[in-house]
């Protein structure tokens, strides 16, 4: 039998066998450490893309907000502007009325009565005066319930206060006016 010494191509082969691991190992590395940065970029890319997004929606939320500001502005403007016309329109729908009352109240007043304030206060009239007697008052009075301008009269004050003169009397009368009719 020959002796055949084997150990070269074993270490030969062994030797490839390294050269091939470590090819191979370098292979992966090399794959993986590409792989992680092509990661990396597209989500780099990403990322850079979504703050681009959020800087243009915030951008867009400030345009926004100042529109919104804007609006309520408009608004509260619109709402002093409406008030206003209802008071003009409220006024011009009136504006009659007062001189209707005072006409009214002209031919209600009999002789010896003299109005010192009249206040008008929804639809309440309080009337506030000096009249020379105690009757004069009570005719004011039947002339207010006669009246198709004015009802419900109630005297809340009747008093002298002149010591000179004891006919002289102040008073204070409270009515209604009668809604018009149109």
């Amino acid at each position: 039998m020959t002796n055949i010494n084997l150990l070269p191509w074993r270490e030969a082969q062994r030797k490839q066998q390294l050269q091939q691991f470590i090819f191979y190992s370098v292979a992966t590395i090399a794959t993986v450490v590409f792989l992680c940065i092509v990661i990396h970029l597209i989500y780099a890319t990403i990322l850079s893309d979504q703050y681009t997004a959020n800087s243009y929606l915030q951008t867009e939320i400030n345009t926004l907000d100042q529109t919104i500001q804007e609006v309520r502005t408009i608004k509260e403007q619109k709402a002093e502007l409406t008030q206003r016309m209802e008071v003009v329109q409220y006024l011009q729908i009136n504006r009659s009325e007062v001189v209707a009352m005072f006409d009214a109240f002209v031919r209600t007043l009999p002789s010896g009565i003299y109005v010192t304030n009249v206040q008008k206060q929804g639809g309440e009239i309080t009337v506030s005066g000096v009249a020379e007697s105690n009757t004069r008052v009570s005719e004011f009075m039947k002339n207010i319930e006669k009246s198709k301008a004015f009802m419900d009269p109630r005297l809340t004050e009747i008093k002298s206060e002149d010591k000179d003169n004891p006919n002289i009397r102040f008073f204070e009368l409270k009515m209604k006016r009668e809604a018009l009719k149109e």
